[in-house]
């Protein structure tokens, strides 16, 4: 399994890294996500489909330093709300693709930031949220 120390490790070495798949890596914290946005500030898609550990706190370190973000997945990422998802729209204007799949805590406040913070969006998954028709 991926854990914490192989991102550190990864962000130390690979400066250039521009893509990152880390689907199912039940071991990945917000501390390993802290290790990637401080050390590979030029990533450009970052996948987190399932990584249940990932909450708020790593959104916050992805959004300061990879403000070049143009796809993100965190379907699954269960621990992710409103305050993350808005961090993210703040510091990754460039998002073109967003996928929320399973992140039962985001509601329509969430869907607000992301409406105004990322005009370039053009892909956003939503299912099983805790969004209103209205």
């Amino acid at each position: 399994y991926v854990t914490d120390a192989g991102l550190e490790k990864i962000a130390a070495g690979c400066p250039n890294l521009t893509k990152l798949r880390l689907g199912e890596c039940g071991e990945v914290t917000d501390v390993g996500l802290e290790k990637i946005a401080a050390g590979c500030p030029n990533l450009a898609e970052l996948h987190l489909w399932d990584c249940r550990q990932v909450t708020d706190a790593g959104l916050v370190k992805i959004a300061a330093g990879c403000a070049n973000l143009t796809k993100l997945n965190l379907g699954g990422c269960g621990e992710v709300t409103d305050a993350g998802v808005e961090k993210i729209a703040a510091g990754c204007p460039n998002l073109t693709e967003l996928n929320l799949d399973y992140c039962g805590e985001v509601t329509d406040a969430g869907f607000e930031k992301i409406a105004a913070g990322c005009p370039n969006l053009a892909s956003l998954k939503p299912w099983h949220l805790s969004v209103t028709n209205t």
